[in-house]
């Protein structure tokens, strides 16, 4: 149960509900930060709110076909709604662009951590060679120098 009067209980259920829909995200933000422009005067931004409470009430209300500003002036809900079909169209574009930006970077990842992998592995078989190498090197210098010895001293004997 909500208490609808504390705003911060409203607001948490609208948030609660919101989080729920990706697609929701955008644009409750984008309600929300412009509801922080919104002044805050007796003289134009208390009608301003109320005029935001009055398209609210009719569009959260799915009986009302018509959002009725004064005995001459009434917005067609339906027409208002089709009036979105751009932004839908965009934001669609914008969600498509982004899953494939986050999976390339992904892939990029992958490619990355794949290629440290094998850099690692070719740092292994060079300190491996290296020290084979090395191995190998000293133990024919030692036997040069050996062979050089037992040559002198056949050499001395002789």
């Amino acid at each position: 149960v909500i208490n609808l009067e504390d705003p911060q209980a409203v607001y948490g259920a609208v948030m609660k509900r919101v989080g729920q829909k990706k697609y929701l995200q955008k644009p409750f933000t984008d309600i929300m930060q412009r509801m922080l422009l919104l002044p805050l005067d007796r003289e134009v931004g208390y009608k301003k709110w109320l005029a935001i409470e009055k398209v609210f009430h009719y569009l959260s209300n799915p009986n009302k076909e018509e959002i009725i500003i004064d005995a001459n002036t009434k917005i067609d809900v339906e027409e208002l709604l089709m009036s979105t079909e751009g932004s839908i169209v965009v934001e669609a574009e914008r969600d498509k662009l982004f899953e494939e930006k986050v999976k390339l970077e992904d892939k990029m990842k992958t490619s990355v951590n794949d290629l440290r992998v094998q850099l690692n592995e070719k740092n292994e078989q060079f300190a491996n060679f290296e020290k084979d190498y090395n191995q190998k090197m000293k133990y024919k210098m030692e036997e040069e120098v050996s062979n050089t010895v037992k040559q002198k001293l056949n050499e001395c004997i002789e």
